[in-house]
């Protein structure tokens, strides 16, 4: 079987349907029914039952649909293993992640790179995400990944992973004083309302404001308006003030465990409320096409960051 016989048979299994798969490979019905036809008469049995609708697989038709997956997926394990033995460019790229998940990139994702392709050079920088789009546009940087959706003409910007924030608070806030808070945890929420909210004190921190403005946009479309709200610099110390019962911040999910965010059972999620929050790597498009370094870089990202920088979400493919 070669690369065609392969992408054929398996459209059709796709869609069920001749007519269907024709569309989809831009080819006429009658042409891949006798493409067909001809590569069951090179194997000697039929691949399809055609008289059932839809169409469905023969004993053969199984098998060959086995090896034939199985055949693509060593062929793009191939493709990705060659490209650690391809001639690459060897210079400096510049990389700018955002506090939110800058030590996981520095600390695990770019020593892994390494390992694979020591002949690049990264330099790691850590700020804020508007600074890093700031600092993109004046050619600072050759790849960011930013928790900003963003619009640079000559850019790509491609989503890489998603998470999801929560409200969390100490057990004994003033709104959880008539709820039994003992089967509730980061997971599994208390039932408070979000007018209740407006009463308690919001711990916001400058690393990951961008999350919290997002929050805030979203509770104004609800008429949610925080009265008291405390900024500290970073998250550990908005955490810890949590942990200590003096109000209610906004984490993202997976941001538990990692950054001395150490789980408590004194916490717990306070309300169902979430805010959706996508992180995207962003670099120059051009540069990509003919920068063999910056697409091993992106590439490596693309295929890598999502799990790290939030394992629990599914990444948006290339």
């Amino acid at each position: 079987m070669d690369e065609k016989d392969i992408t054929y048979v398996l459209e059709i299994v796709k869609h069920r349907s001749f007519t269907k798969a024709a569309d989809a490979l831009y080819v006429t019905q009658p042409v891949l029914s006798r493409y067909i036809k001809k590569l069951e008469t090179r194997l000697g049995s039929p691949l399809f039952n055609r008289d059932t609708s839809p169409v469905s697989l023969t004993p053969l038709g199984f098998l060959f649909v086995d090896y034939a997956k199985r055949i693509t997926a060593l062929n793009n394990e191939f493709n990705r293993e060659s490209k650690k033995y391809i001639y690459i460019e060897k210079h400096l790229i510049r990389l700018g992640v955002p506090l939110l998940v800058g030590d996981t990139i520095t600390n695990n994702l770019l020593p892994h790179f390494l390992q694979n392709y020591n002949n690049v050079n990264i330099e790691g920088h850590i700020d804020y995400s508007k600074n890093l789009i700031d600092s993109l546009k004046m050619n600072r940087y050759d790849i960011i990944i930013s928790g900003m959706p963003c619009k640079i003409n000559g850019y790509e910007c491609l989503d890489l992973a998603t998470d999801t924030g929560i409200l969390i608070g100490n057990k004994n806030l003033n709104i959880l004083s008539d709820i039994d808070t003992t089967s509730f945890d980061y997971d599994h929420a208390a039932p408070v309302t979000l007018s209740a909210l407006t009463n308690e004190t919001f711990i916001g921190c400058q690393d990951i404001s961008i999350l919290h403005q997002k929050m805030n946009s979203m509770l104004d479309d609800h008429n949610i308006i925080i009265k008291n709200i405390v900024e500290v610099p970073t998250m550990p110390i908005a955490y810890s003030l949590t942990k200590k019962g003096l109000g209610f911040t906004c984490i993202l999910k997976s941001m538990i465990g990692k950054n001395q965010l150490t789980p408590s059972e004194n916490i717990c999620a306070i309300s169902s409320f979430t805010v959706p929050f996508t992180f995207s790597i962003i670099y120059n498009k051009a540069k990509y096409d003919t920068d063999s370094s910056l697409r091993a870089v992106v590439d490596y990202i693309v295929q890598h960051g999502p799990s790290l920088i939030s394992p629990d979400e599914t990444p948006a493919s290339r």
